[in-house]
């Protein structure tokens, strides 16, 4: 079906089958013509698209005549420059919609008359309301099946709240999750006391009554790479939360939940007290791109919320490049003064964007805690591996 399919892949024949066979739905309108031309056309525009964010999600597709509803003619729209166009709508949704809203999807096609069908693709907003902002004015919309609606009062209060609540959730999935790691009662038991833990939610994994099926990860026809954090050879078993995965030795493990989070742990050495500088960021960059494989098969939808936790590990020290080591102006003496570091969460809203840039904030925060400005595997252009320290070590 065109409305499953990703923006990029969809034709002039997928436009065409929904002539005389769709109609519009909570989460999809057809437009005869697209106009941004004075206020009143932009204002209309912005009201429709952060609607649909503040709603379900959904398409809009602009150059399909409808009637009662129903998509009854592939009619097209002309424009002199279509990318220009493009731009245009970009710009004004950029500075007029607030929070941004995130992996907004824009496909164009042209018609054999050289007129021009253009779907606009919104993702459900899962972490914020979002607000026309524009000439002064502030307006809050959501739609039902009738439409757009300006919405009141109340309703802006219960959706923030309803965001807050789902911030808090995720938070509270992980102190829980993180406690069950320390008391040692997870499946696969890391007997030494300093940890990494991963954990990736996908926002609208929180709350899910039904579950998804895992049997794609092992399928011998389906099957996906999978990885612990410091593993790529794994054996696998079903549990009660769903997948787990680990390490032939035990080091490591990843639990995959039947709702759609993912939950990746592995010892760090005890013995040693130190942090692999460059090994650990090397195999968190791998994990997660990873983990973002496996949630794309699972047709989890953006944001994906990304945070990483060291458990027992005051007193432990970083461990740089003996290069490095004797360059610097202090020495590398500062130890961790806590015993678990809970980072920060980042939030990664689309799958375009940079991992390593995204997580770099979390990277920094370790390296703070070891009495470092920011993580030396990075170069002066925030670009990973390339820094004075990338090294494996």
């Amino acid at each position: 079906m065109t409305l499953f399919k990703n923006v990029e892949e969809i034709e002039i024949l997928d436009m065409q089958e929904l002539v005389g066979n769709t109609r519009e739905i909570k989460s999809l309108d057809f437009k005869r013509i697209i106009k941004i031309d004075n206020d009143a056309e932009k204002e209309e525009f912005l009201a429709d698209i952060s609607s649909f964010a503040n709603s379900v999600g959904g398409n809009i597709i602009y150059g399909i005549e409808e009637e009662n509803g129903l998509a009854t003619n592939l009619c097209g729209f002309k424009t002199d420059n279509i990318d220009s166009l493009i731009l245009k709508i970009e710009n004004l949704l950029r500075d007029s919609i607030k929070p941004r809203i995130n992996n907004i999807g824009v496909k164009s096609l042209k018609l054999e008359n050289n007129d021009f069908i253009l779907l606009i693709r919104i993702p459900k907003s899962w972490n914020s309301l979002h607000m026309i902002d524009f000439k002064g004015k502030t307006k809050f919309y959501a739609r039902n099946s009738a439409g757009k609606y300006k919405m009141d009062v109340d309703e802006i209060r219960t959706s923030f709240s309803l965001s807050e609540s789902i911030t808090e959730k995720i938070k509270s999935f992980r102190r829980e999750r993180l406690s069950i790691i320390e008391s040692g009662e997870t499946p696969i038991i890391l007997k030494n006391k300093a940890k990494i833990v991963l954990h990736m939610i996908p926002f609208n994994s929180i709350g899910k009554s039904e579950n998804y099926d895992l049997s794609f990860l092992i399928n011998q026809e389906t099957r996906k790479p999978l990885r612990t954090i410091i593993a790529e050879s794994i054996n696998y078993n079903y549990n009660v939360d769903g997948l787990i995965l680990h390490d032939p030795n035990n080091f490591s493990y990843t639990q995959i939940f039947r709702q759609g989070m993912i939950e990746s742990a592995c010892n760090m050495w005890d013995t040693e007290n130190i942090i692999p500088s460059y090994a650990y960021e090397d195999w968190l960059l791998k994990t997660i791109k990873n983990y973002l494989d496996i949630l794309n098969g699972l047709n989890m939808d953006f944001p994906i919320i990304i945070m990483v936790s060291l458990l027992g590990v005051k007193g432990f020290k970083m461990n740089i490049s003996k290069d490095l080591e004797w360059r610097l102006i202090i020495p590398n003496e500062n130890k961790i003064d806590r015993d678990n570091l809970i980072i920060n969460e980042v939030i990664m809203n689309n799958k375009n964007e940079d991992i390593s840039k995204l997580v770099k904030p979390v990277f920094d925060a370790v390296w703070n805690s070891c009495g470092f400005a920011n993580s030396l595997n990075y170069d002066e252009r925030e670009v990973w591996g390339k820094g004075p320290n990338a090294k494996n070590i």
